[in-house]
């Protein structure tokens, strides 16, 4: 009786953030864009750089950044073959398939939980749960990248000589404060990616785990070499996504200096990563952060909103759509196979 109030409290409160909480959000931060963009100084010559990008020279840096989407997806693809070694050996198009029915199923859910259920689908029915176990060495080497390259921009700022300064983007005295709480993630996740022995060894003292451990042990037989490559997989992924969205800004007339952007970019990985995402919400929240950051390197907020849009469209919505074909095959295919 208990779990069955507890399942549906969990459902209701699913509910009220992607139905309820989810688009308040987005239409009061959509509101706040629209006035931002609406004060925006030079709004006309702001209104002809966007013309210029979807038809003049510019057009070059939208389509290359949508040629990039594939082989963003192309790294995680191989990532995730590499963490699924142990469990199951699968080819590199199944694995393909696999992160985008995953990331359909994870758009859909408060910060993309439902992503290694829908990669999972993949596997054999056995193996699945060992599967979503492996889901979290690709978490863990996702995270320490984005931590890396997060410390990067923040120190790329920190000690830049002119211009944005960090203080502008994190007032004092919370500077110094953000850069060393990143080390001390950064650190952990280290320990947590390349010494997964100590973690199953802590996992085996809690009774509930213990009790399901051989589904954990999987974990142990990644090697430092694979873990490396993995790691090095994870970075691949996110300097392509850095470079798409550096393409963007560049193609909205948003910025020129590439070191700039790229850090700013590290940047608001390292943030977005701290906010809990919700479906509804989240394209507004990624074009106030945008509008906060890249504001501080350019007065072209309509073009900031447009790049972040574009991100949100070719990386984010096109391959949910795309991984939603792959689910519905495999359902549909498992109703013609029982029939």
């Amino acid at each position: 009786m208990c779990r069955t109030n507890l399942a549906s409290l969990n459902r209701q409160f699913k509910i009220f953030l992607n139905y309820v909480l989810g688009p308040v959000l987005f239409i009061w931060l959509s509101w706040s864009i629209y006035r931002d963009i609406k004060e925006q100084p030079n709004l006309p010559a702001a209104w002809q750089e966007m013309k210029n990008a979807l038809t003049g020279d510019r057009l070059i840096y939208l389509v290359l950044a949508i040629l990039l989407t594939p082989v963003n997806y192309g790294f995680e693809a191989w990532k995730w073959k590499l963490c699924l070694q142990p469990v199951q050996r699968i080819r590199f198009w199944q694995a393909y398939k696999a992160v985008l029915s995953g990331h359909a199923l994870g758009f859909n859910t408060v910060n993309r939980m439902g992503d290694p259920a829908g990669r999972v689908l993949f596997l054999s029915e056995g193996k699945r749960i060992q599967g979503m176990v492996q889901f979290t060495v690709a978490g863990f080497s996702q995270i320490l990248t984005i931590l890396i390259l997060g410390l990067y921009g923040l120190l790329y700022f920190r000690f830049k000589a002119t211009g944005v300064q960090l203080e502008n983007i994190i007032p004092r005295p919370w500077p110094n404060i953000f850069i060393g709480a990143t080390v001390i993630a950064m650190l952990v996740f280290i320990l947590l990616l390349f010494r997964l022995s100590w973690l199953l060894f802590l996992l085996q003292k809690i009774p509930f785990i213990a009790k399901r451990f051989h589904l954990f042990e999987k974990l142990d037989e990644l090697d430092k070499h694979d873990l490396t490559g993995i790691l090095f997989l994870s970075g691949c992924r996110v300097v392509v996504y850095t470079v798409q969205n550096v393409f963007l800004l560049f193609g909205f007339g948003v910025i020129t200096g590439f070191g700039d952007a790229c850090s700013m970019v590290f940047v608001m990985y390292l943030i977005l990563a701290l906010i809990p995402t919700i479906n509804m919400a989240e394209l507004g929240i990624r074009g106030k952060l945008s509008l906060q950051l890249f504001g501080l390197l350019s007065t072209n907020y309509l073009g900031i909103v447009s790049a972040a849009t574009g991100i949100w469209l070719i990386n984010l919505l096109i391959p949910a759509m795309a991984g939603t074909l792959f689910v519905l095959n495999i359902k549909l295919f498992r109703k013609n196979h029982k029939a």
